[in-house]
Formats: C-alpha cells, sequence, structure tokens
C-alpha cells in the first residue's frame, strides 16, 4: 500500500480543493454569455472538391502516365530553340537539340509504356483473383479500369509511332525548336549587323 502514500502529504490525503478549478468571477460590466464560443466552420468542413483515384496521378499528387508525355509536348520549345539560337548559331547544334528532345520523348513514351504495362498486369491479376472468390461487380470495375489502361496504351502507342514517322503531335515539338531558333538567328542578326552604323 506504499503506492497509494505517494499522494498523501505527511500521512493525510491530498486536498481535493487542488482538483478543483476556480471559480469563475464575472465582472460587474460584463455581460452574462450562456452560449459558448463558436469553432470556425473550417476546422470541421473541409470545401474543396475530393480528390477522386486517377491513373494520372500517384498518391503522393506526382504525374504519372500519357499527362507526363502530354506535358512534354506542351512547353515552350520555340523559347529554348530562341536561346540555344543565341548561344550557339551553328545548324549542327541546332539539329543535335532537336535529336536530343527526340530521344527525350521517346525515353519519356517508353516509361509511361512500362507503367501502363505493369499496372495492366496487376488489374489482371485481381480480375482473376476476385473472380474465383466470386466477386462479381468488383470485377466489373476492374474490367472498366482496364479498358481506360487499354485506351491509354492505344494513345501511348500512337505517339510512338509519330515519333518514329517524325509526324503527328510530335513534330510540334520539333517545329516549335526550329521556329525559335530562325527567331534567335534574326535577333542575332539585327542586333550584330544590322544595327551598325554605315
Amino acid at each position: 500500500m506504499a503506492i497509494f502514500n505517494f499522494f498523501r502529504r505527511n500521512g493525510k490525503p491530498a486536498p481535493v480543493a487542488d482538483a478543483v478549478p476556480p471559480a469563475v468571477t464575472v465582472q460587474p460590466d460584463q455581460p452574462k454569455t450562456a452560449e459558448p464560443p463558436r469553432v470556425p466552420k473550417h476546422v470541421f468542413i473541409e470545401e474543396s472538391d475530393p480528390d477522386f483515384k486517377s491513373l494520372s496521378y500517384k498518391p503522393n499528387g506526382q504525374k504519372v502516365g500519357i499527362d507526363l508525355i502530354y506535358d512534354f509536348l506542351q512547353v515552350d520549345y520555340e523559347r529554348k530553340g530562341y536561346d540555344d539560337a543565341l548561344t550557339n548559331p551553328d545548324e549542327s547544334y541546332k539539329n543535335d537539340n532537336i535529336n536530343l528532345i527526340r530521344m527525350d520523348l521517346a525515353i519519356l513514351v517508353q516509361k509511361v509504356d512500362s507503367y501502363y504495362t505493369e499496372i495492366l498486369k496487376e488489374i489482371d491479376f485481381h480480375i482473376e483473383s476476385r473472380k474465383r472468390s466470386g466477386l462479381i461487380d468488383l470485377v466489373s470495375e476492374l474490367n472498366a479500369r482496364k479498358s481506360i489502361v487499354l485506351d491509354q496504351i492505344d494513345r501511348v502507342n500512337s505517339i510512338k509511332q509519330d515519333i518514329e514517322a517524325g509526324n503527328g503531335i510530335t513534330k510540334r515539338v520539333v517545329l516549335s525548336y526550329q521556329r525559335g531558333f530562325l527567331r534567335g538567328l534574326s535577333a542575332l542578326s539585327h542586333s550584330s549587323v544590322m544595327n551598325r552604323k554605315l
């Protein structure tokens, strides 16, 4: 029983008054309020739209899939070509940079293709496993998800063929870079030759 003696002072129980909070005194000039303080709405209610699971984003918010390819294709390559022309106005430099852009796009397409292939294998595994368990509704949801992945794979394969043929949406990147490079050459000529006093 020595354990309980810890809470006693000199063998006497601890006074109960220490455990009771002091009484709240109301000043005569302050009105009494019966309501507790209000908690702001944003503490309990989230007003943003719900996040839906997508094949385009990882759980950490990082983009994956075909959206990466589209983001790559929408970069301002005209500005890059312009800056490259001011740096080095050589034609071989321009051709090397165009080839690098094409190779970067091809690498990105391969990464996206392997990403979708991995997802497809995982979905197929879950379909077979859940089919054996008799989860018909889940299997139909997985089949719908599989058809979305197959559509994405078809689009990736189409982009892959465009890269090999050098046309389609991938040609936009090359044309944009070339236009910027020509603008850079023109600006370089104007600044160095045309603006000289004769």
